[in-house]
């Protein structure tokens, strides 16, 4: 049996006929880390003569939305979930991101994606047994879409790395942004203010940057981004997607443009899709941090030319007196 389950044996789950564990989870990362195509989205665009248009979705590209819920839902019931990524509470959300990615409960459509919920998902206590319990599919659902509907629910969701080198390229004007993301017209009427709030504290901050968000009534009708993007934006340069549906669509209906993903192991995409490496970044509020930095310079710079001489004078003035 493998040594992380002798160590670890409530991380244990009986997957397709054997026990796998973080420990085995971190080696499964590890054997598929070459297929990632870019490791960084500024150098791989910095030197770019012309101003690059991209269509870029919001959820698990530039915040994440599914590991995220997943993890509130661990933290909020101290609990682990019964499939190969779940860790008990406690893990920093940076590990987790990553396991979660080797067998995410994601499914995939033209319109966008949402959890899987089956009957044999199940969460489980991480107490002890005189004080375990279990949640069904119905119970887990229930939880997962009460966390991802909270009010402020982005305002606690880090942002990814593909963010950062986003916002470099923005502010060198070397791209155009277009984001692109869909929402559920039963629960957001007029699209999804929460992330309107949160391009329009960051990215909204620049001319050359737009939110669009597609309303669907069901995964079976209204528009979907595909068929947005050949409609509205055919002179694109690049789509930026981590829905392989959506990514394959494009491809079809334009062979010229440039797929990009973020890198999550279990995703398999189409062979012309390059896969970026991705991981959570150390900046909150990516505006906030880079105004606060310029402001920091121009202080800086302030202080050292005019400061020295109102202090000089200053100090004559007294002097004459």
């Amino acid at each position: 049996m493998c040594q992380g389950i002798l160590q670890y044996p409530f991380l244990a789950n009986y997957e397709q006929g054997r026990f796998v564990c973080t420990e085995c989870l971190k080696e499964r990362r590890e054997e598929v880390i070459k297929s990632v195509n870019i490791n960084c989205l500024y150098f791989h665009f910095k030197n770019t003569p012309k101003k690059i248009k991209i269509v870029c979705d919001w959820d698990e590209v530039i915040q994440p939305l599914e590991p995220k819920a997943y993890y509130e839902l661990s933290e909020w019931e101290g609990a682990y979930y019964s499939a190969p990524w779940w860790m008990p509470n406690g893990t920093k959300f940076e590990e987790w991101f990553k396991n979660f990615w080797l067998n995410p409960p994601i499914y995939y459509s033209d319109y966008g994606s949402h959890s899987v919920y089956s009957e044999k998902s199940m969460i489980k206590s991480c107490v002890m047994e005189e004080n375990s319990f279990a949640l069904g599919a119905r119970n887990i659902k229930d939880k997962i879409d009460k966390i991802k509907n909270e009010p402020d629910f982005y305002e606690h969701s880090p942002f990814l790395t593909i963010a950062k080198e986003l916002l470099m390229l923005v502010k060198e004007a070397k791209i155009e942004i277009i984001f692109l993301s869909a929402y559920d017209e039963k629960i957001f009427k007029n699209g999804d203010p929460r992330k309107k709030k949160i391009f329009s504290e960051t990215f909204g901050k620049f001319a050359n940057c737009s939110l669009n968000l597609i309303g669907f009534d069901s995964e079976k009708t209204g528009k979907t981004k595909s068929e947005w993007i050949k409609e509205n934006v055919p002179d694109c340069n690049v789509v930026i997607d981590d829905n392989p549906n959506i990514l394959t669509k494009v491809l079809e209906d334009n062979p010229q443009v440039n797929a990009f993903a973020p890198w999550y192991p279990s995703i398999k995409h189409h062979e012309k899709v390059l896969l970026i490496k991705t991981s959570i970044s150390v900046w909150k509020k990516m505006i906030l941090k880079v105004n606060l930095d310029n402001l920091r310079r121009r202080f800086l710079i302030i202080n050292i030319i005019f400061f020295p001489f109102s202090k000089n004078k200053a100090n004559n003035s007294a002097n004459e007196k």
